[in-house]
């Protein structure tokens, strides 16, 4: 059965929350990733067919194949809202307009360890660059998000008057980052609590959390339990180094474990999950939560006995829920009930002789070779696949080099 905390949610359980989906952008920033604008365009029908309600589509002033992928899903009439990201530059806001989209989601750092060394700025600077930008988006009726960068280590009283600055200037959204994943889910809490008491009450929060602590989807959560309602995530959770919340572990929590309602058709997960990573080549663990190949595939002779009787024994939720499918694997830990169990659904009736053959034969592990090569040809897809080594890279430098000459 699945407990219901709805209680941790407080005076926020009827709050609506807006599922906000970052693949085409921060998961496309995964080092070696690299779609196109067909490989784009399927995934973005495929979030909207889900129930995705925002669509991070791009940085539109990065190259023109980026802009013309913006342009194109901008121009596809999703339900989904379609936004990109632009720095707190006049250009680039210029540029998102040129694409058609009507949403922008304008960053800038605001811890000063990302100012001073990214950009060379103070803060009193980044205060005007950040509320200039918000005021000319705001002139060109798009609507606006500030994205403040680096939130979780900057200072919070300055963070308060950047949010509430930029909100004066016309941003409805302020989405609060852990850049660097450095958060617990206390810490995230009270943090979000403290922005909402000291902000205005019409200036909703967005949450954005990076995974080096693997602590993404949990702070994600923390963050709703104080008042966010705006949840950014992405398909798999990829993205940058460790990756960002993945939006099927969040929203399967919201909808189970939590009880709030998020809009998304959780039958779609489990596809949304093998299209991204078809078209990225960033292959889930075997043992990813939700989406993974073993997610719900089971051995343990002890477990396999119990769910005979009753699958909700080692199942916290059923696979048809998120588009999946249980199956029993037969291996080194498997016990008499699933062999007797298989082979009965085949009408094949054993005694426990054959059954006692048949486990020696699945207990030898000297097939285990296969796997220690397998391992390498992983490791090897990804350097040679995901980018190129700096190795590569000097050696196509010498050969571009010599070819001049």
């Amino acid at each position: 059965m699945i407990v219901d905390n709805n209680s941790n949610f407080g005076r926020f359980v009827d709050q609506p929350i807006w599922i906000w989906d970052e693949t085409l952008r921060d998961g496309e920033q995964s080092p070696g990733v690299a779609l196109n604008i067909e490989d784009k365009v399927e995934i973005a029908r495929q979030l909207d067919v889900a129930g995705v309600h925002i669509i991070g589509a791009g940085f539109p002033v990065v190259s023109d194949e980026e802009f013309k992928a913006v342009k194109k899903i901008a121009s596809l009439g999703l339900l989904a809202r379609v936004g990109v990201t632009v720095r707190s530059k006049i250009e680039d806001i210029d540029c998102a307009l040129k694409t058609g989209v009507r949403e922008v989601h304008i960053f800038l750092p605001s811890s000063r360890l990302h100012l001073h060394h990214k950009f060379g700025l103070n803060e009193l600077d980044a205060l005007q660059m950040a509320v200039k930008a918000v005021e000319y988006a705001s002139r060109h009726d798009l609507r606006v998000t500030f994205v403040a960068e680096d939130s979780s280590r900057a200072d919070p009283e300055y963070l308060k008057q950047m949010l509430k600055s930029t909100y004066e200037a016309g941003a409805e959204i302020a989405m609060v980052t852990d850049t660097v994943g450095v958060m617990t889910p206390f810490a995230m809490r009270r943090f979000i609590s403290f922005l909402r008491k000291s902000l205005p009450s019409a200036l909703q929060l967005g949450i954005h959390c990076h995974n080096d602590f693997g602590l993404s989807t949990a702070n994600t959560l923390a963050a709703v339990e104080a008042g966010v309602q705006y949840v950014s995530a992405t398909v798999n959770g990829i993205g940058e180094r460790s990756g960002n919340a993945a939006l099927e572990e969040v929203v399967l929590s919201l909808e189970l474990l939590y009880k709030r309602k998020t809009g998304i058709d959780t039958k779609r997960l489990i596809g949304l999950s093998k299209l991204v990573e078809q078209k990225t080549g960033m292959i889930n663990a075997p043992n990813k939560a939700v989406v993974g190949f073993n997610a719900f595939r089971h051995e343990s002779g002890v477990h396999v006995k119990a769910m005979i009787k009753a699958l909700e024994t080692y199942e916290p939720f059923p696979p048809e829920f998120v588009g999946g499918q249980r199956s029993f694997v037969l291996g080194k830990h498997s016990g008499r009930n699933i062999i007797h169990h298989v082979l009965n659904e085949f009408g094949l009736a054993v005694d426990d002789e054959v059954v006692n053959e048949i486990l020696i034969e699945l207990k030898r592990t000297d097939h285990l070779i296969e796997r220690e090569k397998m391992v390498e040809q992983v490791k090897e897809y990804y350097q040679n696949y995901l980018g190129i080594s700096e190795e590569q890279l000097v050696a196509l430098a010498k050969s571009t080099i010599s070819e001049a000459v």
